[in-house]
């Protein structure tokens, strides 16, 4: 017989499951793991949706880099969001989210770099005619107009142009000295006080005394490509349907030394497929 005064049984309210300490420890590590992961795999997929010429050895190291890196690590942070179920529910799902970015990287870089090569560069000669570029300015003629011209046509036409390099192609260099030449388009004339903010200026091209590419006077066949990557600016400059001049322009000390000397091939546009952006073009000696 139970005493009316005695307490009854008496029962605990359920205060959930305890996550475990060493649970929760292998979550964080996990996390954390994740880090490298998602910058290098990230870095990737910007090389290669920001660059314009992809599909080289360098590219394809970026992409195996990715699948080595992003990808186990990826696994890893799953497989422990997945079966380490005593830590903390938030970190389980913060591991399970971030492990699938993580292995959605590789998938990326991959579908990136696939599209990248199917990118074909375009190339015209727009001034077939050079000539000898000294301490005075040298203006060239373009003998394509525009209006007959694909590329200046196109790019002309568009808002959003494509990714184009101007190549000033030059003979051998006897000059010892180094120099700089600032390029304009469509400008009559110009000396050394012409300002480097003129709207007409596209860009510049120098030649250290030390450059390798500098070469020897008997080698008359030999080409020193001189390149200007040139945008927007450059393609607003070119009226449809009319004849546009290049000017080349030297500053600084050739643009007074008697002796400046540079003989002047041809010049060459090549634009870039692909409107989903650039970021820049490394010019690499040749």
């Amino acid at each position: 017989m139970n005493n009316v005064g005695s307490p009854g049984p008496v029962s605990l309210p359920s205060g959930g499951r305890k996550p475990a300490n060493v649970a929760i420890l292998f979550q964080i590590l996990a996390l954390l793991l994740s880090v490298p992961a998602l910058i290098w795999g990230g870095g990737c997929v910007w090389d290669l949706a920001t660059s314009v010429a992809p599909g080289d050895i360098e590219k394809s190291i970026l992409v195996l880099g990715t699948w080595v890196v992003s990808a186990p690590i990826g696994l890893a942070v799953l497989a422990i969001g997945l079966f380490v179920k005593k830590g903390s529910p938030r970190l389980r799902r913060m591991c399970i989210i971030v492990s699938l970015v993580a292995l959605s990287l590789p998938i990326m870089v991959n579908l990136l770099f696939s599209k990248a090569k199917d990118i074909k560069a375009q190339t015209e000669i727009i001034v077939q005619e050079g000539g000898v570029l000294t301490s005075k300015p040298l203006i060239l003629m373009a003998k394509t107009q525009s209006g007959s011209s694909h590329l200046l046509f196109a790019g002309h036409d568009t808002g959003n142009p494509p990714p184009s390099i101007l190549e000033i192609y030059t003979g051998p260099i006897t000059y010892s000295e180094g120099f700089r030449v600032n390029v304009y388009m469509d400008m009559e004339d110009g000396d050394g006080r012409t300002s480097t903010k003129d709207a007409n200026l596209i860009g510049s091209f120098a030649l250290p005394p030390d450059d390798r590419r500098r070469n020897e006077a008997t080698e008359e066949d030999r080409s020193v490509p001189f390149p200007l990557m040139v945008g927007s600016a450059f393609y607003k400059l070119i009226q449809p349907k009319k004849p546009f001049s290049v000017l080349l322009l030297p500053v600084g000390r050739a643009a007074a030394d008697p002796n400046f000397r540079i003989p002047v091939k041809r010049i060459e546009l090549t634009a870039f497929g692909g409107s989903w952006g650039y970021r820049f073009l490394r010019a690499l000696p040749r």
